[in-house]
């Protein structure tokens, strides 16, 4: 609100995509997956760099009930494009216990604002970050289940759970059509990954050549 009264460049009223994520993961790896997601949601190259609505300066985050889920689903929808990110969580502590799907969807905000978005017809796109795709497991990308969720408060989760039940979704239907979304965007996602992994991998066997060669 700040940068929107100092007439910021780079603020707007709308942004081109709302980012779904989990807060867990280390602002660095989320800036990292936020670089990346431009090219999914950029429309043409010369034109201005899109912009993200993203929950760490969209929302008031020390008052209580800034966020409603009523909100939530309105501007998901006014704004048309979700991005999801897809890395596992990096907390190694865990490794034992965790099934390496996208830490997102083990959080409840993150399970309901998906289903927003396949309520309201939103384009969906997911992102990895390099370290996020080496580290999951697809078989688990796509495993969903918003009752085992979790949220920083268990009223909240009550909250956004009586929210979906009103709109006429058990937590079978948002499991399947979170599931149904999350795959297609991962399998995007995969594809744009893998063929940057096999380039880096084709550079670093042409620089190494390179070098044992001069050495030589």
């Amino acid at each position: 609100e700040l940068l929107w009264a100092q007439e910021h460049p780079g603020v707007r009223r709308c942004a081109d995509a709302f980012v779904s994520h989990a807060q867990i993961q280390p602002v660095t790896m989320f800036l990292e997956a936020i670089g990346r997601a431009q090219r999914n949601v950029r429309y043409c190259w010369w034109g201005d760099p899109p912009t993200f609505f993203v929950d760490y300066f969209g929302v008031r985050q020390c008052k209580s009930g800034d966020w409603s889920p009523k909100e939530v689903s309105f501007a998901i929808a006014q704004i048309g494009h979700l991005v999801l990110m897809l890395d596992p969580c990096v907390d190694e502590s865990q490794n034992d216990n965790q099934d390496f799907g996208p830490a997102s969807l083990k959080r409840v905000w993150c399970c309901f604002e998906m289903a927003c978005a396949t309520i309201g017809k939103t384009d969906i796109s997911g992102v990895f970050t390099v370290a996020g795709f080496l580290r999951h497991d697809p078989d688990h990308t796509a495993d969903v289940h918003i009752e085992d969720a979790k949220a920083t408060k268990e009223k909240e989760k009550t909250t956004l759970e009586d929210y979906l039940q009103e709109a006429g979704l058990s937590f079978n239907d948002v499991n399947q059509r979170v599931g149904n979304a999350v795959e297609a965007a991962a399998k995007a996602a995969t594809a744009t990954m893998g063929a940057l992994v096999a380039t880096l991998a084709t550079a670093i066997v042409f620089l190494s050549a390179a070098v044992v060669g001069f050495a030589k």
